[in-house]
């Protein structure tokens, strides 16, 4: 009997350390976004691990698809217990992070199969999911990542973990691996409010030169203490709707500025009309604008009377109208945009710098409230002298 019992606990020692036996292969691919990001479906990228302790030469290695629509040969070097990134089409893939390679070719959402070979005839890594992806969120854009030679997991957080380790959240056999957190930590809630005071502040939708690279969004923090925007978004709602989410860790300084490039949100700004929102994490819009008609090379800019166009474009710094945009305010102040759910409590040399700005490049205003105050001066003046000579 007591043998039996110590056969049965020894069973049960040794089996699920044999499971861990198997050689990892020096190099594996390590995590997927197969379905691309919040910004874009297309913003896939791969992710290669190095399991050993020495920097490894990747010259005549490749990645490959079974059916070969991908192949991808690869170059460089990847370091030890490092990572190489592989983005697809150009950088935009990966925010924040160079990528080793960019490749062309689209992974199918319903599942593929991929294979990574050293010097064309060796092969080091296979992933056999060529009618179902085990992991990873399409909705969420959660990404696939890897627990163990024959195990993967969906990524904690949406976009993954590209260039570091994979989410501690896995299971293994009854055992759940969590970091140690501190109690104040755990304690910690998201927000459920945010700070007013953080809204589009000028936008440049008809620039000269190529649109895909001069477009921009600028988000201005009127509160004297910096803002943590990470992923809130900016949506364009006219035409093909698109969402760009800001990542982790954008930090919006007080009184500060943040342009936004076309070629990073992938957000295109119609020349006839457009409406872009600034949505806060829990859905609510924080701040929106519209207009129509852009005018070409000029930024529609936010003043204390609404948003007009200029000729002053300012990416980065505070608002400055040009004197005949000051103009059309003062003399056609009668169409404001629905600018309901914008903030007015904000810091630009709207108003006051358009004045200054007349009053320095159209000398007629000088001269004519010179003349305006000489009459009536001199009015005053004869209306004494009668009283005085009547007496």
């Amino acid at each position: 009997m007591k043998c039996s019992s110590l056969l049965i606990f020894f069973v049960i020692l040794i089996l699920p350390l044999s499971a861990f036996s198997v050689e990892t292969p020096s190099v594996v691919i390590n995590e997927i976004a197969w379905m691309g990001s919040v910004t874009s479906a297309n913003d896939e990228w791969i992710e290669l691990k190095n399991n050993t302790n020495e920097d490894i030469n990747l010259e005549g290695w490749f990645l490959k698809t079974t059916d070969e629509k991908i192949k991808i040969y690869l170059t460089g070097k990847i370091p030890a217990n490092g990572f190489y990134l592989l983005e697809r089409t150009d950088e935009n893939s990966v925010m924040n992070i160079k990528a080793d390679i960019i490749y062309t070719g689209a992974l199918s959402n319903s599942g593929q199969s991929l294979e990574l070979y050293q010097n064309s005839s060796i092969l080091i890594d296979h992933l056999g999911f060529s009618s179902k992806w085990p992991s990873g969120d399409n909705t969420t854009k959660q990404t696939m990542e890897r627990i163990d030679n024959s195990n993967w997991q969906t990524s904690k957080n949406p976009g993954g973990t590209p260039g570091g380790e994979n989410s501690i959240i896995q299971l293994i056999g009854i055992l759940e691996i969590k970091p140690v957190v501190p109690e104040e930590i755990k304690n910690l809630k998201e927000p459920t409010t945010y700070p007013d005071g953080i809204f589009i502040n000028e936008i440049m939708p008809a620039p000269e030169g190529p649109d895909d690279t001069n477009e921009w969004i600028e988000l201005y923090n009127n509160n004297n203490f910096a803002v943590d925007i990470s992923y809130w978004k900016l949506q364009d709602t006219k035409g093909a709707i698109t969402n760009y989410t800001l990542p982790k860790n954008t930090i919006l300084q007080s009184n500060g500025y943040l342009v936004l490039k076309r070629s990073q949100t992938k957000i295109t700004l119609n020349n006839d009309e457009d409406v872009i929102n600034l949505i806060l994490p829990n859905g609510r819009i924080a701040d929106s604008t519209s207009y129509k008609e852009a005018s070409k090379n000029q930024s529609y800019s936010k003043t204390l009377s609404g948003f007009t166009w200029t000729e002053n474009t300012t990416p980065g710094s505070i608002n400055n109208i040009s004197a005949s945009s000051f103009e059309k305010i003062v003399l056609l102040n009668k169409e404001k945009p629905d600018n309901s759910k914008t903030n007015t409590n904000f810091n630009t040399a709207s108003i006051t710098d358009g004045v200054t700005s007349l009053t320095k490049t159209n000398p007629w205003f000088l001269f004519l409230t010179a003349l305006a105050v000489a009459i009536v001066s001199g009015i005053i003046i004869l209306v004494v002298k009668l009283k005085i000579f009547k007496k």
